[in-house]
């Protein structure tokens, strides 16, 4: 064979081989990635730094691998790495568009971060490229983050698509009272709460919550029996028997006010409203000398409010 002829063959030959050699290391790598993969899938609940390492593995052998990207993202997540998780979820989201849900875990990173508005710009994309989702997951976190940033109007909205969707889920209509409670609304939040309470009428929190929306409407006899209904279901609720005194002072029942403040210091020594208001009820029931005793000790736990009070009538 002429050694032009031999030449021309052995170079097609290396050619080839060295594509085989290309083909099955790239083979390799991916069946290597594969592995770690799986080894740090199965320690995302087990060992979380572990999980991390082995997927770390995985997007060295294959750094196109959109699945390793997103659940480092959510161990790192889980372990409060906020920013190295948006970087996984934006890479798994370059390599594979599709996993949608990773705005949602997104919009809480940048939540935990407190960036609110970057937030609710991640759940307004899920919602975008998930118009159908009938679950209203989104709806209730796009809403919840409105509300924390002071867009009531816009969460009240959101809760409403909600409730459209899914009007058997108690939390739906919970969260739709919560925005027209802390939106001072609450006329309307009293129907909210009404509809939570038809759903679940033994979780003493939402009793709690109608005995507080009665008290801002004035109706302080309703309130106190509210109050006494949810503690009922949880005795041990010092919140509640707090509130019950102020509904009690504010229809002069001073005897009845100053019992249910007792009780909530029994359960919480260290609140300083709660000495400072039973402060003023013991002076309206004629115990100057105790109301005293607790506007000083209010003081001394850091609550001021009626210390000119003290000043004036104790010294």
């Amino acid at each position: 064979m002429p050694k032009h002829i031999f030449r021309r063959l052995f170079l097609r030959l290396t050619v080839v081989l060295a594509a085989l050699g290309i083909s099955l290391n790239h083979s390799l790598a991916q069946k290597s990635a594969k592995m770690s993969f799986q080894k740090g899938f199965h320690l995302l609940t087990i060992d979380k730094h572990e999980a991390i390492k082995h997927l770390s593995d995985a997007i060295r052998l294959d750094s196109s691998n959109a699945e390793s990207y997103y659940y480092r993202g959510l161990v790192q997540y889980k372990l409060e790495e906020n920013e190295k998780a948006i970087v996984d979820f934006n890479k798994a989201l370059h390599y594979d568009s599709t996993l949608s849900s990773i705005y949602i875990y997104k919009g809480f990173a940048y939540r935990n971060l407190g960036e609110i508005n970057k937030a609710v710009e991640e759940f307004n994309t899920y919602l975008d490229k998930n118009p159908s989702d009938t679950s209203a997951y989104s709806l209730i976190l796009r809403g919840k983050w409105k509300q924390q940033s002071g867009n009531f109007s816009g969460a009240i909205k959101d809760y409403d698509m909600a409730v459209a969707l899914k009007p058997i889920e108690e939390k739906y209509y919970y969260y739709r009272f919560l925005s027209l409670y802390k939106k001072q609304n609450y006329k309307i939040a009293l129907k909210e709460i009404d509809k939570v309470i038809a759903l679940n009428p033994k979780f003493y929190g939402y009793q709690f919550y109608k005995g507080n929306t009665l008290y801002h409407l004035k109706s302080y006899e309703e309130a106190i029996i509210y109050y006494n209904k949810s503690l009922v279901l949880n005795d041990y609720n010092s919140d509640a028997y707090f509130q019950r005194g102020l509904a009690f002072e504010q229809i002069n029942n001073y005897e009845e006010a100053i019992e249910s403040y007792n009780m909530a210091i029994i359960m919480n020594s260290n609140d300083g409203v709660y000495y400072s208001k039973r402060g003023n009820s013991r002076y309206e029931h004629g115990d100057r000398r105790g109301a005293c005793d607790d506007w000083d000790h209010a003081n001394t736990l850091g609550y001021y409010e009626d210390y000119k009070k003290m000043k004036k009538l104790c010294d």
